[in-house]
């Protein structure tokens, strides 16, 4: 038998943002805001919260009624609703998902400044990069860099992608003026050039702050 995946890691963030604003800071980061998956889950959300009003990352703004969460679009398997919620199937602009301090889910306007939870992705359906860093990796960075989403959904979250086999780093993220992501976790153990490495980078603004 498997073992158990390990329990997610939830973090609140400072700001209140916008539920897009949330979603774009965490994925800057390499995080991704939150996603609830089992009851067990919802409760360590709740302790995470703190007892804010908070973002998570279900969203139906593609389809009304059919929520799914970001960046995976994986259908929601788990939900909490309050009472007669959702509810906006009556509004096309109540489209993300916002909870409250006992828990419970609501469904609320996207333009609404929250303070949001953001997860530490959950490694599964990664990308595996070796050799040169040119030949693909610079590649994925420069994506993930333009545009944090769609890199994820071609080659999963940016902290969990394996780069154990990549033994060239040079220029990596050279001229990646915005690039902010967490990739503390890597494996760099076969590295040996590291030339130019964040030449003209990175990080040019704070990342979302925890409470």
């Amino acid at each position: 038998m498997p073992p158990s995946p390990p329990p997610p890691v939830y973090t609140l963030m400072n700001e209140a943002r916008s539920w897009s604003d949330a979603n774009a800071a965490c994925l800057a980061a390499g995080l991704q805001l939150a996603s609830v998956q089992s009851a067990a889950e919802n409760a360590l959300l709740v302790t995470a919260a703190a007892g804010n009003l908070v973002w998570i990352g279900g969203i139906d703004a593609a389809s009304d009624g059919t929520w799914k969460w970001s960046p995976s679009g994986t259908p929601l398997s788990y939900t909490n609703w309050e009472g007669g919620e959702p509810n906006g199937v009556f509004n096309d602009f109540v489209d993300c998902v916002e909870v409250y301090a006992n828990g419970r889910w609501n469904d609320h306007s996207c333009t609404v400044q929250r303070r949001y939870v953001c997860e530490t992705p959950r490694c599964t359906g990664h990308s595996t990069f070796a050799g040169n860093a040119w030949d693909h990796l610079r590649t994925a960075v420069v994506e993930y860099n333009s545009n944090a989403a769609a890199a994820i959904a071609k080659y999963g979250p940016i902290a969990c992608w394996d780069v154990s086999g990549v033994t060239d780093m040079s220029h990596l993220f050279s001229n990646l003026r915005n690039f902010n992501a967490d990739i503390s976790g890597w494996d760099t153990s076969g590295v040996t050039d590291t030339n130019h490495m964040f030449y003209v980078c990175c990080f040019p603004r704070p990342a979302p702050q925890p409470v």
